[in-house]
């Protein structure tokens, strides 16, 4: 199995643990995504201590390219924290997952010339499905929430260009630079938003999380990292809508957590148990076992 795949992996497994953290706090600790999202840019300028390892060649349009790479991954993280605050999770990620690889695909496709043949199409297929049973619950009312498609659609729009992007970036200046100036982005993008009158007032005026909120914060955005910068090794090495597809294993992973968390600590993570629930994931693990298979076979 090539690197990337396991790096992308990996990664999946450290986003889906930042996952439910995020949960947590934005439950807890910080209410407001705008705050949230904020803290988590302003954060992203920790990749200054990657400056001494930068090659100093890279240029200027790329660079700008990279910025405007980090500045939309903020706002479709502002967007899918704005959906999880207002909606149940069990509305906005499964439309996220089934929409988001989509359009990386197709985006991929059209601006970067991507070829990932027929069976690297179908594990694709196969993935975005497979991360829908994993997230996909029954609802006792079918109620359709206009503004959640429009949340949701923003996030995954703003995150399928984000990610095209950063591998046009990487394709140019290489993986440290790439990633350098995309979380640079992301860090301009929280100084943009403090810029902005209404959101200033909501940061300031919202009250502090506590030490424990604090390190909660900390410990999340550092898992969120690890996981951040194995996702950006495995886009500059492999192909970018696979690389995005292959985030179904994230819920995989969270519902791995879950059910460990429902002996040790239940009330933090509320899972369904049912036969009904397990047989869906099931059904969901199965289809993205098999697509590895298909990207074996690729």
């Amino acid at each position: 199995m090539e690197t990337w795949i396991v790096a992308a992996l990996v990664a999946y497994f450290f986003a889906g643990s930042a996952k439910i953290i995020d949960k947590v706090i934005l439950a807890g600790p910080i209410k407001q995504p705008i705050m949230y999202t904020f803290y988590g840019g302003l954060l992203s300028g920790l990749v200054l201590l990657f400056l001494p390892f930068l090659s100093f060649d890279v240029e200027p349009r790329i660079i700008l390219v990279g910025l405007i790479s980090g500045i939309f991954f903020l706002g479709h993280l502002y967007f899918l924290y704005l959906g999880l605050r207002h909606y149940d999770s069990s509305r906005v990620v499964p439309l996220f997952v089934s929409i988001a690889p989509f359009f990386t695909l197709i985006l991929a496709l059209y601006t970067l010339g991507e070829d990932i043949g027929r069976f690297g199409l179908q594990a694709v297929f196969f993935l975005i499905l497979g991360g829908f049973f994993l997230v996909w619950e029954r609802q006792h009312q079918n109620v359709f929430y206009h503004s959640l498609v429009w949340i949701v659609l923003a996030a995954a729009t703003l995150l399928s260009i984000s990610l095209v992007l950063l591998k046009y970036v990487f394709l140019n200046a290489g993986f440290i630079d790439g990633l350098f100036w995309s979380r640079m982005g992301s860090f301009l993008g929280a100084l943009l938003i403090f810029l902005i009158p209404s959101c200033r007032h909501t940061i300031r005026s919202s009250n502090l999380p506590s030490a424990h909120g604090s390190a909660l914060l900390l410990v999340n955005k550092a898992i969120g990292a690890i996981g951040a910068f194995l996702v950006s090794f495995a886009l500059s090495r492999g192909v970018v809508s696979v690389v995005h597809a292959l985030a179904a294993f994230e819920y995989f992973f969270v519902f791995i957590i879950s059910i460990f968390l429902a002996f040790f600590a239940p009330r933090v993570l509320k899972e369904d148990f049912s036969v009904h629930a397990l047989s869906v994931k099931v059904l969901g693990a199965l289809s993205m076992s098999f697509a590895l298979y298909l990207l074996f076979l690729s």
